[in-house]
């Protein structure tokens, strides 16, 4: 009776224990997003709230597939709020890449455009195309990623573009090398191509992306890692310094908490606590390290099945709800 009586004890502490650890489990997790005091942040760089267009190409209606250009709600609400839209111009006809770029200036927002990196005619037709209504492009997109193409190659390319392109629209602002995410190596290797090879040639601007999940990382990682975001940015202002012999504008023309959320059924993008959070520290870090200007990936062209969006066709997601805030406190 006395071994069934201590047997039972035991049960009951090491499900006590459970519960405790579970307890504190949750406590912590929900401290960890509320130890970053970001509630009341100010920001003063209203170019750090620009976003995305996935412009999947046409519908069966041969119209452009993106439910910004069809929807009018999607429209307004971006008006006042979203400072820039980029967008790749892909194989769209004439026709409906002046159709984006109206849509985009109408609602207020600058256009910055991603033009192929592996095809120059392409790329300088599009600049001719668009004239003085476009003055920020960028000069491929990931294609260490996409292509395989290498630092050094995607540096000769640019060279061999940029003054191509300067030619038809002398305005424009041609940066890259929109790496696929703060690899320094990659950086100062393209960099590095640019001023050995061709040292009359500077990039107007240097971009790239930044996504700080991959798979299951905890909120906790996500939320310490964005906020030493800025050392990252740094590092890749003193190798710009360093390399080019001036400072250059720095652009993050891709950003969000995760890369792939919906191959891990991450729903995080309405979990209001974490990535309300997670958006203010990241627009704060770019804020306070002089990022000229940053596009969150993307606005709502359903993008991983819609987790990475911050509106849907008709309604707000908690990630726009903090750039709506800090709109109006900017205006």
């Amino acid at each position: 009776m006395d071994n069934m009586r201590r047997k039972d004890d035991l049960i009951g502490i090491l499900i006590l224990f459970t519960i405790i650890l579970f307890t504190v489990g949750i406590f912590r997790e929900n401290r960890l997003t509320n130890e970053y005091e970001t509630e009341n942040l100010s920001i003063s760089n209203p170019l750090l709230l620009g976003t995305n267009l996935g412009v999947w190409g046409e519908d069966w209606y041969w119209d452009v597939n993106e439910p910004f250009i069809k929807s009018k709600t999607q429209r307004e609400m971006a008006k006042g709020v979203i400072t820039s839209f980029r967008f790749p111009c892909r194989n769209f006809s004439d026709q409906d890449l002046m159709k984006i770029v109206g849509v985009i200036k109408e609602s207020g927002a600058i256009p910055f455009v991603v033009l192929p990196a592996n095809n120059d005619t392409r790329a300088e037709h599009v600049v001719e195309l668009f004239g003085d209504r476009v003055e920020w492009y960028e000069y491929g997109n990931e294609v260490d990623w996409w292509f395989g193409m290498s630092p050094e190659e995607h540096a000769r390319r640019f060279c061999e573009a940029y003054p191509k392109l300067k030619s038809i629209n002398p305005e424009l602002n041609l940066g890259g090398p929109v790496q696929g995410h703060t690899n320094l190596e990659h950086y100062e290797k393209w960099a590095d191509e640019l001023e050995l090879t061709y040292p009359e040639v500077k990039p107007d601007f240097i971009s790239f992306h930044k996504y700080w999940a991959y798979g299951t990382e905890s909120n906790k990682k996500i939320l310490d890692e964005a906020s030493n975001f800025g050392k990252e940015i740094e590092d890749i202002r003193y190798s710009t310094v360093e390399i080019f012999g001036k400072d250059l504008p720095l652009i993050v023309s891709e950003w969000n908490w995760h890369a792939v959320p919906d191959n891990y059924d991450d729903n995080r993008d309405m979990d209001e606590t974490f990535i309300k959070e997670f958006t203010r520290i990241v627009l704060k870090e770019m804020d306070d390290h002089n990022v000229y200007m940053a596009h969150q990936f993307c606005y709502g062209s359903g993008c991983a099945n819609g987790h990475l969006d911050m509106v849907t066709w008709n309604e707000t997601k908690p990630q726009f709800e903090v750039f709506l805030e800090i709109s109006e406190d900017i205006s």
